[in-house]
């Protein structure tokens, strides 16, 4: 459980879903290893099924790998965007757009399309952005027992990264 608004952590909370595969070594555990796939809205569970071959054995041996679906990903509290027929039609639609009526169009169709979203989500959809993330990185760590946090973050994965860096300074371990 993850505060919904960690401006006020009571009025709310969502649900972060993590994946972890335990170092091969256990007596020469360094902790955790949290990963991130990028997106944004890519799972980082999926990531960690892959760690065999992701990963080399010396990472693997050493540092559980643990992947989390970010607030608004996956099997963590996750952003709706109406039915999977309405999001269908929206992500997969070629829309040529040649003329300013055209683009027009589509700039409506996309803003109906984030107001459904925005409806389908309710109020997880104003919380779902970096800083959150970074601080849900945080509670993360400090669930996982780790004192500093060990990250590997890919495409948009390390901007979430560099603002945990940021907000924790002194939480941050190795970070890639």
């Amino acid at each position: 459980k993850a505060p919904l608004y960690w401006a006020i952590p009571t009025a709310g909370s969502i649900d972060l879903t993590i994946n972890r595969s335990a170092a091969k070594k256990q007596d020469q555990r360094l902790g955790s290893l949290l990963i991130d796939p990028g997106g944004p809205g890519a799972s980082g569970q999926d990531l960690v099924d892959h760690a065999s071959t992701t990963f080399g054995a010396s990472v693997r041996d050493v540092y559980d790998i643990v992947g989390f679906d970010p607030r608004g990903v996956g099997s963590s509290t996750a952003v709706k965007c109406g039915t999977d027929k309405d999001a269908d039609a929206y992500l997969t639609a070629d829309k040529p757009m040649t003329n300013q009526a055209q683009l027009d169009a589509e700039r409506a169709r996309t803003q109906a399309f984030g107001e459904l979203c925005q409806t389908s989500t309710g109020p997880l959809f104003a919380h779902v952005d970096t800083v959150s993330a970074a601080k849900d990185m945080d509670l993360l760590r400090g669930v996982l027992g780790d004192s500093k946090l060990n990250y590997l973050g890919f495409s948009y994965g390390t901007f979430l990264g560099a603002t945990y860096a940021g907000l924790f300074p002194k939480n941050v371990g190795r970070v890639v």
